[in-house]
């Protein structure tokens, strides 16, 4: 079982939309939505979406995360049919 989701990881794409960045001196705190894609069981894609907030920090010239917290949305049902 460990083998499969391995492999399923790592074939795990990530999109990060409605980005904002607010700074504060060395901080930036960073929200979005971010969806990820990833095969399921069956090899089939499946995405799930989360509220996304990472803080990153500012050391000897480069950005760097130190926390970063998702919390999955409600998967959307597609609209049944009338």
């Amino acid at each position: 079982r460990s083998e499969s989701l391995r492999k399923r990881m790592g074939s795990m794409t990530r999109s990060l939309d409605q980005v904002t960045i607010r700074t504060y001196g060395l901080v930036a705190i960073v929200n979005g939505i971010q969806t990820q894609t990833a095969p399921d069981d069956t090899g089939g894609p499946r995405s799930r979406r989360s509220l996304y907030t990472g803080v990153w920090v500012e050391r000897d010239g480069h950005w760097r995360i130190v926390n970063a917290q998702w919390t999955y949305l409600p998967e959307q049902k597609p609209p049944s049919g009338n």
